[in-house]
């Protein structure tokens, strides 16, 4: 009956992959390695109920009132100092918006840097949420270059960009999600090399950097780089999903832009949640905190891999990521990880299928699985019917 009241490019949306899975096992009784979400043993509970109380008493009325769009000063100064001193980026207060989560910022970026018909290089796989921020607004095209062990293959993004000449590079460079893989030092170094040989901006994604479990990751490319990259962070994996407080962290003519279009989105990030967090930062315990979790994950990670180790067929694939929340899983091309699911969810347990990463060609033998938030018991049982699944698929099918 509405339809035809639709915009044209409303009539166009569909739903990300991703949300298209969570929507088919909504109710389903299948132990949930889908979803990427934190665990909620990782949530500072005490640190923040006490927090919280004392800010309150402290400036409840600033807490509750309307903020500023670029987000309020003493946040935007702590995330500065904190990238300069933890991650070599060198940030000022004036370059850095709140954005409500990472996924506001991708969305802003997509208005202030893409007309219709600009390209987009990603890697393939990459963040599937990232490609509809992308193209929400824009017809935007893409070209991907494939993720190895070292992240891009930089030898075939070298051909994409003279071929494309893309407006900008997106990347996840450090635990990606979906494949948990972190791009080498010397990659990123060709990145920003490419980025001013060919005029394009660089989109730096940095949500899992700190869920580091052996050897910490390389620094940020923005640490090489100032001028060709936009970063973006968020509290979503290291505090809490929940405040949705994110940041991005560009040159102060983008960030004006940034904020004009952000004012009739939303008209600022909720300045309770700002608080709350600049007063978690303040407080220092934020480093025991990423500990916490780190240690919590890094555990979970190994039932997952020693699961699969134990359990898979010795066709199957998969990556050993060095941090984050995401195991990538590679089948033999006779399967169709999108079919498979529906038998795997029958046989209780959920993941997503890879091909919801790649913006062209989806590869349709690959498997996004999430440790991180289920218990032990529950995450050794879901890879073991997993692999059951898998088995039982191919012997149906042979």
């Amino acid at each position: 009956m509405y339809e035809q009241h639709l915009a044209g490019r409303a009539r166009d949306l569909e739903p990300v992959g991703i949300r298209k899975v969570v929507d088919m096992i909504d109710g389903e009784d299948a132990i949930p390695l889908a979803a990427g979400w934190p665990n909620p043993e990782s949530f500072p509970l005490e640190d923040m109920s006490d927090l919280i109380q004392g800010s309150l008493e402290e400036r409840g009325a600033e807490m509750l009132q309307y903020g500023v769009t670029q987000g309020i000063e003493r946040l935007r100064e702590q995330i500065a100092h904190r990238l300069g001193s933890k991650f070599n980026v060198d940030a000022r207060a004036g370059e850095v918006m709140i954005t409500s989560g990472s996924q506001q910022g991708l969305y802003l970026l997509s208005r202030a840097l893409l007309e219709d018909g600009d390209t987009v290089v990603a890697g393939a796989p990459t963040y599937a949420a990232a490609l509809s921020a992308f193209e929400s607004l824009n017809r935007t095209e893409y070209s991907t270059v494939p993720i190895d062990e070292d992240g891009l293959d930089i030898d075939r993004l070298e051909v994409v960009v003279e071929d494309e000449s893309p407006a900008l590079v997106y990347t996840v460079p450090t635990y990606q999600n979906p494949t948990g893989i972190t791009m080498s030092e010397s990659r990123r170094e060709r990145l920003v090399e490419l980025a001013h040989e060919h005029d394009f901006l660089i989109v730096e994604d940095n949500p899992y950097s700190e869920l580091s479990f052996e050897t910490a990751p390389p620094d940020p490319i923005s640490s090489i780089d100032r001028e060709r990259t936009i970063y973006l962070g968020t509290f979503s994996k290291v505090l809490a999903p929940g405040f949705r407080v994110g940041w991005i962290v560009a040159p102060e003519e983008i960030i004006e832009t940034l904020e004009l279009l952000k004012q009739p989105n939303d008209l600022h990030t909720s300045s309770f949640s700002q608080y709350a967090a600049a007063d978690y930062l303040q407080s220092g315990v934020i480093d025991e905190q990423i500990e916490r979790i780190s240690d919590l994950y890094v555990e979970k990670r190994d039932i997952a891999l020693r699961s699969l180790a134990d359990t898979m067929p010795e066709y199957v694939d998969w990556t050993r990521p060095g941090g984050g929340m995401f195991l990538w899983l590679t089948l033999p091309d006779r399967f169709d990880t999108e079919a498979l699911l529906a038998e795997a969810v029958d046989n209780g347990v959920a993941y997503i299928p890879g091909h919801a990463f790649y913006a062209t060609d989806p590869q349709y033998n690959t498997i996004r699985i999430n440790y991180t938030y289920v218990d032990d018991d529950t995450l050794r049982e879901g890879v073991e019917l997993l692999a059951q699944t898998i088995r039982q698929h191919d012997f149906e099918d042979a």
